[in-house]
């Protein structure tokens, strides 16, 4: 959940710099641009640790598989089903 939240949170501050350099109409497809390459990042690393985890740690494979499967969700949620959702 803290990583949907990030998500939302940086790409919603992304929104509010351009619309401070006055950049009204392109706002919300410039925050989303420029926060794309800092969420990849986020989740590709997450994604790593939750693979090795699952590879080299027997006890917690379920978390990883659940770690792993919620990192696919939020990065869907927070790039696709945000963005749908704001500019209808």
């Amino acid at each position: 959940m803290g990583m949907g939240v990030d998500s939302n949170v940086l790409i919603f501050e992304r929104i509010r710099e351009e619309l401070r350099w006055g950049r009204v109409r392109l706002a919300v497809d410039g925050g989303y641009d420029k926060a794309l390459l800092n969420d990849c990042r986020l989740y590709v690393t997450t994604l790593i640790t939750g693979v090795a985890l699952f590879l080299f740690a027997g006890p917690i494979k379920g978390f990883c598989r659940d770690l792993m499967s919620r990192i696919g969700i939020n990065l869907f949620t927070a790039l696709i089903g945000t963005k749908s959702s704001s500019t209808s």
